[in-house]
């Protein structure tokens, strides 16, 4: 167990109860560490999947990026509940960590995450549209055109890793949390997550 307290408005402490039990059969020295895990389930989560010229895909069970047989782009969207996270703390890591399934290419490619500026809705939101009858500023999403956890070698059948460290330090610092949109950085064809 631990507990936060606010010291001041940018400072925190951290007290962490340890079970007696375990510290009898610790090998010492013990370090603590205080990594916070974020792995929200069906309800908890807040994601979709958006495609050129479709409706809504929120409920689709697999993710595409990038375009399709068609040339219809995809892309996925999701965002994480941070409020556990004492406002202006410090993030040492941040990884955000996703399983590619298939690909539909022999290209290699390269994704990135790039921070959300309006907020949208999982069971609303499709390429022109970011809530109900509320249109994007762009199709496809609004986001910020900075480049997060860039990966430009993935590998196929396994969880593929992005360091979004920065871009939830921003979050915790204060700008908007809309989530994130994840997406070719340059369109080849297809890979679904």
């Amino acid at each position: 167990n631990y507990i936060l307290t606010p010291i001041t408005e940018a400072l925190w402490e951290m007290t962490v109860e340890l079970d007696p039990k375990w510290l009898d059969n610790a090998q010492y020295p013990v370090y603590i560490d205080p990594t916070i895990v974020l792995h929200p389930d069906a309800t908890e989560g807040i994601d979709t999947y958006i495609k050129q010229d479709e409706g809504n895909l929120g409920d689709a069970g697999a993710r595409c990026i990038g375009e399709d047989d068609r040339g219809h782009s995809n892309r996925f969207a999701v965002k994480f509940n941070l409020s556990s996270l004492p406002s202006g703390c410090t993030i040492n890591s941040a990884i955000l960590e996703n399983y590619w399934d298939d690909a539909h290419t022999d290209n290699q490619f390269e994704i990135a995450a790039y921070r959300l500026i309006n907020d949208w809705d999982e069971h609303e939101a499709t390429w022109t549209d970011r809530l109900a009858g509320v249109p994007w500023d762009n199709p496809g999403g609004d986001f910020d055109s900075t480049a997060y956890g860039t990966i430009s070698d993935l590998t196929p059948n396994a969880y593929n890793a992005q360091d979004i460290t920065d871009l939830v330090q921003l979050w915790v610092d204060g700008i908007d949390n809309y989530g994130l949109i994840i997406k070719q950085t340059t369109v080849w064809n297809a890979v679904y997550w």
